[in-house]
């Protein structure tokens, strides 16, 4: 019987030091038996020295593919899974880690046709990296997650859209045809793709997470979400992706879409501040009024919305001047 296939895909952007440890461990990790390896190296146009020293190099059981331009980040994932020839696919980012053995615990379930991802434990580490794991740790608590799990799709869709998701990209199997099958990542997100594709996923899946550390996920300021401004603008991209999902999730589960509905009430207020005086971002403003209107949700007053109610109510700039002094004014 021929080895079941795992594609390692490696996207890369102006980070050949962070490549150049990444692709030693994934040279020297432990492989186990009936497990063959792919190990796709897709660089994104960089503009470092990645070309010359591939060039150079040749790291043995690598295939190396350099885009013409910059495609963004989820089309250069995607044109490597579509290159992928493997049953299961990993999006390994060149600035995170993996552990020596972390496949021997994954493999057991990659046979299992009802699966469509599995994943472990991550830990984080760098800037913030403490807080970073404590609000990590406090999510899969109020997911009640237990390790090994094995987690029903659907049932898995209505807790992560309500309570935010608790998987790492680089530390997550996906099994390639139910990737390709829901779409792929969607090329027009910026920071919330990986969760909108596992979104998709989970309408046709199961999800297994197992008891093993998978690798360190690595916190720094060249992360997407290193700064306020592209931390509200995930924010804004969170909210309507659970705005868009708000149908699917009425469907299967009616009495958790309206109670869904009353907690992204509240934050309606704060939304249409961000979006219109801090991001000045007029598509993510426009596809958020769409999805409101769409779903006729209306802003819930509260003593956490009344800030921002009362931000709105002042000319844009004013309002926007305020709110980025007094964030100024504490620590990022």
């Amino acid at each position: 019987m021929a080895a079941l296939q795992l594609s390692i895909i490696v996207p890369t952007y102006n980070r050949l030091p962070d490549l150049q440890r990444v692709l030693g461990q994934l040279q020297r990790m432990s492989r186990p038996a009936g497990l063959s390896l792919e190990i796709l190296v897709s660089d994104n146009s960089t503009e470092d020295d990645t070309q010359q020293w591939f060039a150079r190099e040749q790291p043995a059981g690598m295939i190396y593919h350099r885009n013409a331009q910059n495609l963004g980040q989820y089309n250069n994932c995607n044109l490597a899974i579509r290159r992928a020839q493997g049953e299961w696919v990993q999006i390994l980012h060149d600035d995170d880690e993996i552990t020596p053995d972390y496949l021997h615990a994954l493999q057991p379930y990659l046979t299992d046709p009802d699966l469509v991802l599995v994943t472990g434990r991550s830990i984080f580490v760098g800037t913030n990296a403490a807080q970073v794991q404590q609000q990590h740790d406090l999510r899969l608590q109020q997911l009640k997650f237990t390790y090994p799990a094995r987690l029903n799709g659907r049932h898995l869709f209505t807790q992560t859209l309500q309570l935010g998701c608790p998987f790492i990209i680089s530390h997550s199997l996906m099994r390639r045809q139910a990737v390709l099958a829901a779409g792929s990542f969607k090329e027009q997100l910026r920071y919330t793709g990986d969760f909108d594709l596992w979104l998709r996923m989970m309408m046709r899946g199961d999800f297994q997470v197992v008891d093993a550390v998978m690798g360190n996920y690595h916190l720094h300021p060249g992360n997407q979400i290193s700064t306020r401004t592209t931390r509200w603008a995930m924010y804004m991209e969170s909210y309507c992706h659970a705005l868009y999902y708000l149908a699917p999730l009425q469907h299967y589960d009616p009495a958790g879409a309206a109670a869904f509905r009353q907690t992204l009430s509240r934050e309606v207020p704060k939304l249409r501040f961000i979006s219109g005086q801090l991001l000045q971002n007029r598509s993510l403003s426009r596809r958020l009024d769409t999805l409101l209107q769409r779903h006729k949700l209306l802003a819930r007053t509260t003593p956490a919305s009344l800030p921002y109610m009362v931000l709105n109510a002042l000319p844009a700039e004013l309002g926007g001047q305020l709110y980025r002094g007094l964030m100024n004014a504490l620590p990022a």
